[in-house]
């Protein structure tokens, strides 16, 4: 399994659709779900139930995201800090 697949299962359960998440990750719809696929696979178990108009997440979905999304946001709290530090300016002004 993919961390990337974890994440985009992630952002799809935030966004409410995969059209969302995909264009919050910059990815085409498809990766985004083939994503999911795969991290269903992996599992083997369904987290996700996908009709046309619906996308709703099964109890262990429902599960499998609350125990995963806090690490995903902490991930993207130190990713942030790390790039605000990078920015700062450091040293002796002569």
């Amino acid at each position: 399994m993919e961390w990337n697949d974890w994440e985009t299962f992630c952002r799809v359960v935030e966004a409410g659709s995969f059209t969302a998440a995909a264009e919050a990750l910059g990815i085409p719809k498809s990766t985004a779900s083939a994503a999911v696929s795969r991290l269903e696979a992996g599992l083997g178990v369904r987290l996700m139930t996908r009709t046309t108009r619906q996308l709703r997440l099964t109890e262990a979905g429902s599960h499998f995201y609350d125990d995963i999304a806090p690490l995903f946001e902490r991930l993207r709290e130190v990713h942030a800090d790390t790039t605000a530090a990078s920015e700062t300016v450091a040293g002796t002004l002569r």
